[in-house]
Parts: structure tokens; C-alpha cells; sequence
């Protein structure tokens, strides 16, 4: 992990103290662990793209949530309809870096590695394509004030031999100072829902496990809502990672028969992506 953490936190102690926290609660909030300059940063970076990059767009298309393609764009997308109201911006390690979110993606990348750490598990594993095709991604989501949520859910069902999925966020704006109410809840192992948002303060990084319910609660109050990172992680669909080839040495036939193979997956794609956005 770069050191993106406060000189005053012991990693090692930190590690120990949040996987027995998860496993009894659910929930761990790592005090004060960014460094200042690192959160202000990224609360400006967030703060500035959302209002020339987001809030400025009259039509968008719809939030990714699932079937990541690998080597897909960045996305900024939004959503409105009974799971969830939000903006959300997708960036991926295999484009370019935003130079305008620079310190921002950088943090979510090492917080990733903080999760690693503690699940017991390669520390940069995500960071490229794996071989079961796993990937982390970084989210930087908007959830509106005057009705931003997301519905409660579980990210899967927790199995006896994995029993967790630990994610990892890291709010921007914050209950009481930036909005009014709502924010993050879950609900821990003893069955109670803690209003998360309260609990935690700037330079705060919230660790939880995706296995507990958990949901936005409507943001009402403020500017623009919450905002917040998070590193996250999913497989890319197995179609993406499939090509079919043409050099040389094939006959006519056989690459105009690859080259009408390869647009037949590509066109219509793109067809139904425009008439998407125009059905409720």
C-alpha cells in the first residue's frame, strides 16, 4: 500500500482489530486513517467533477450496476426507479488515468489493497483481469439530495466456507455537515440497523461485509447529497474476454466471415444501448 494512511495508524494492529470487528459486528470504522491532504483532495476532486461532469448533463445513460465488458469505457451514468436513485461514474484499470481524478482513483486503488489485507488475500489482486476473471473498479457515486437511495440488500448470501465479502468506502460529504438526513445503514450481526453515516467523520474509512443487509436511506438536505468512493469488486462478462482472430494467411472468405462476425457483436449492441435509454 502506498502511504496514503496517517502516520499515528499501525497497519498491522489496524488489520487484526477490523477482521475481528467483521467477523463479530459486521462493520468496522477505521478512525481518522486517511491522511488529511489525501481526503481533502478527494473530496475536491469529487466535488469539482461532479458539478462539471454530472450535474451538467441532461441525459445520461444508466447507472452500471453488472456486465462489466472487459475493456470497456469509463462510464458516468444515472438512475432513477424503485432500487436506487444515483449518479455514479465507473472508471476501470484498464483505461487511461483521469488526470481530474487523479488522487481520488489512486486512493480508492490502495483502499482496495487495504481490503485485500484484510480478507487474507493477495494484496493487489483485482488491479488486472485474474484468471477466474475477477476485477476491482472505481465508483464515485452521487446519491441526490431531496431522494437519493438505494433499496437494502445483500450483495450475495454468505456461504459457510466464505462466509464474508468485505467492501470498503470512503464518504466525501458527510450527515449533518453537507446533508440533512439518510446516509449509509447496515444492519450488523445482532440484527440491528446502525446508521453508519452518522457514526463515521471525515478521513474515515468504512469497512463492511457486502453479506449484511445494507442500503442508502433517502438523502434529504444539502447542495448535492453523498458522496462517496468505492473500490468494487465483480468478474467481467466471460463474452468479453472471447476474440476471434484474422491474420494472415486466411483466405477471403474466411476474414470477411470473421470481420461480419465481429461487427454482428458489436452493432447491434450499440442499437439496443440508444433504444435503452429511451424506455422508462
Amino acid at each position: 500500500m502506498d502511504h496514503i494512511y496517517s502516520k499515528d495508524i499501525c497497519l498491522e494492529k489496524l488489520i487484526k482489530e477490523a477482521r475481528k470487528s467483521l467477523k463479530n459486528n459486521g462493520i468496522y470504522i477505521a478512525r481518522n486513517f486517511l491522511r488529511e491532504e489525501i481526503y481533502n483532495t478527494c473530496r475536491s476532486e469529487a466535488m469539482e467533477y461532479i458539478k462539471k461532469n454530472i450535474m451538467s448533463k441532461k441525459k445520461l445513460p444508466g447507472a452500471l450496476r453488472g456486465d462489466v465488458g472487459a475493456g470497456m469505457r469509463n462510464i458516468i451514468g444515472f438512475d432513477k426507479n424503485k432500487s436506487w436513485h444515483l449518479y455514479r461514474h465507473c472508471a476501470f484499470r484498464w483505461n487511461m488515468p483521469e488526470e481530474n481524478l487523479a488522487t481520488l482513483i489512486n486512493t480508492s486503488i490502495n483502499l482496495s489493497r487495504l481490503r485485500n489485507l484484510i480478507s487474507g488475500i493477495k494484496e493487489t489482486k483485482g488491479e488486472y483481469i485474474e484468471q477466474d476473471d475477477y476485477i476491482t473498479y472505481t465508483s464515485l457515486s452521487l446519491y441526490p439530495s431531496n431522494g437519493g437511495f438505494l433499496k437494502k440488500h445483500r450483495d450475495r448470501q454468505p456461504k459457510e466456507k466464505d462466509p464474508g465479502l468485505i467492501h470498503c468506502k470512503l464518504e466525501l460529504t458527510h450527515k449533518g455537515k453537507d446533508y440533512d438526513e439518510g446516509g449509509f445503514y447496515i444492519t450488523n450481526k445482532d440484527a440491528k440497523e446502525i446508521n453508519v453515516s452518522e457514526l463515521s467523520n471525515p478521513r474515515d474509512v468504512i469497512l463492511f461485509d457486502g453479506t449484511q443487509p445494507h442500503r442508502i436511506r433517502s438523502i434529504e438536505g444539502g447542495e448535492l447529497g453523498r458522496i462517496a468512493i468505492f473500490d468494487i469488486p465483480t468478474y467481467v462478462t466471460k463474452s468479453s474476454r472471447i476474440s476471434i482472430y484474422a491474420g494472415d494467411g486466411y483466405s477471403l472468405l474466411k476474414k470477411i466471415m470473421i470481420k461480419a462476425l465481429s461487427n454482428l457483436s458489436y452493432k447491434p449492441k450499440i442499437i439496443i444501448t440508444n433504444l435503452l435509454s429511451f424506455l422508462p
